[in-house]
């Protein structure tokens, strides 16, 4: 990827958007795990308990319910797990497995007391903070898997600030990268450009009046379609919401075909509202950022985004 690629891949990107819009995470000093639960008796016969669903938040209410779903998590927040069962009694148990990089480091069980219905919240809690990285929870009933939701912690950037107030957005991106920016076309792009190579574009357009969900698909149909690029782009390897300065986002990663794209091997797409604008952001790069070291960094750096107003 050279560097004046990014600014020319940034006015694709726009294209794409007004022709879509018509215009323009030490294991052992860290963490604590916990449940606490609430039931529901119920009023039938007994019947076969079955575990519904189990949700990653930031918070839950006073039964225990998830109230801020979430699958990025700062390093000093705790993680609710809220599992909801319902037919249980108090011979059932309930198990949560906690991983972290695909490696097993902490198991709880827990039994109610009472037969009924209601939800379990395991947590995962900073003491004082949680080692950054990508972890999944699995909950088992009676010794089964049932269910088992992914989420990532990611640590504080430590870096210089981009804050354009034309954008309407100020940024932690990692030190020694670059900045290049066209705010003309309402664009910036931040790149490392030793190897491997990765850049971040972020375009600011008018909004478009779709969920964000659909946004990013649109978006992503739309760039599988670009001429310059396009044709490199594969699968969809995951996908899912995100938060970003207090507004809803959707992450979409994506395959790029080895030797089709000069823009790299692996990408990441993200869109999310603020007032009347979205933001479009790209990450792009060749395989070897893939790695705990350089996900971080992006991560944390898409999370440090806050807007100015």
């Amino acid at each position: 990827m050279k560097t004046g690629n990014i600014i020319a891949l940034a006015l694709t990107l726009l294209l794409i958007i007004s022709l879509m819009t018509g215009c323009s995470f030490e294991l052992g000093k860290s963490v604590t795990t916990e449940e606490k639960v609430s039931t529901t008796v119920p009023e039938t016969k007994p019947q076969e308990a079955e575990v519904l669903s189990v949700t990653v938040s930031k918070a839950v209410d006073d039964d225990f319910k998830a109230t801020e779903p979430a699958v990025t998590f700062n390093d000093d927040e705790t993680v609710h797990a809220s599992v909801e069962a319902k037919n249980f009694t108090v011979e059932d148990v309930f198990e949560a497995k906690w991983y972290k990089d695909g490696q097993l480091f902490n198991a709880k069980s827990y039994s109610f007391e009472k037969p009924g219905s209601g939800f379990v919240d395991f947590e995962l809690t900073p003491s004082p903070r949680i080692e950054a990285g990508k972890y999944k929870i699995e909950i088992y009933l009676n010794g089964q898997l049932t269910v088992a939701q992914e989420f990532q912690v990611i640590g504080k950037v430590v870096g210089p600030e981009y804050s354009n107030e034309q954008l309407g957005f100020k940024i932690n991106y990692p030190d020694g990268w670059d900045v290049q920016e066209d705010l003309d076309q309402n664009v910036v792009g931040f790149s490392k450009l030793s190897e491997p190579i990765i850049s971040i574009v972020i375009v600011k357009a008018e909004s478009a009046s779709v969920p964000v969900k659909d946004l990013a698909h649109m978006l992503f149909d739309e760039a599988k379609k670009d001429p310059n690029f396009g044709s490199a782009i594969g699968d969809i390897t995951n996908e899912g919401e995100i938060e970003i300065s207090g507004e809803k986002a959707y992450e979409i990663h994506f395959e790029m075909t080895p030797g089709k794209s000069v823009y790299g091997d692996e990408g990441i797409l993200i869109a999310t509202y603020h007032i009347d604008s979205f933001y479009y952001i790209q990450i792009l790069g060749q395989e070897g950022y893939q790695v705990p070291e350089f996900m971080d960094l992006i991560s944390a750096s898409i999370q440090s985004i806050e807007f100015l107003k």
